[in-house]
């Protein structure tokens, strides 16, 4: 559990209520609520595209909680990038940007009254026995993500193994 939102967000409330004690002005005293508001923004507006996946996957970023799971599959990489490409079609994530040169793909949930959203990493890699999926599911900006990013590897795997099912 990532607690450092929830701390940033109640030091500004202590913040916000000192400022607000001693000068009497709550426009003043507001502004200092545009720190995590701009935090969240910023997610918000980057979140859609691959070439942010850095800040979104940095271990120093410690707004945001993140699950990696590694899977092993026999297909080669391209086969194997084309049937995701495919599964994804019938999966509840969008398939908000894709790199095929780098065999990159970003997949995200929709926000809604109890997540800011996740994104999904998946990154391709060929291996010795054919090719290795590694699979990061990020909460955005929250200190918990209600085990989600667990569910979101999960629901990956099971829609990828019943489409392999002939």
């Amino acid at each position: 559990m990532n607690k450092v939102p929830l701390l940033l967000s109640i030091i500004c409330f202590v913040i916000y209520r000192l400022l607000l004690y001693f000068t009497h002005n709550i426009g003043l005293s507001l502004l200092i609520f545009l720190v995590p508001i701009g935090l969240l923004v910023f997610n918000l507006s980057v979140r859609k595209r691959l070439s942010y996946s850095n800040w979104f996957l940095s271990s120093r970023n410690f707004l945001h909680e993140r699950r990696t799971h590694s899977s092993e599959s026999e297909l080669d990489t391209e086969l194997l990038y084309a049937k995701l490409l495919e599964v994804f079609e019938n999966l509840e994530f969008d398939l908000l940007d894709h790199d095929e040169n780098k065999l990159k793909m970003l997949l995200g949930t929709s926000t809604n009254f109890l997540t800011w959203g996740e994104n999904i990493y998946i990154q391709i890699a060929p291996s010795s026995n054919g090719s290795m999926i590694e699979f990061t599911s990020v909460t955005l900006f929250g200190n918990t993500s209600w085990k989600r990013n667990d569910k979101n590897f999960d629901s990956f795997i099971e829609s990828f193994e019943s489409s392999l099912i002939v």
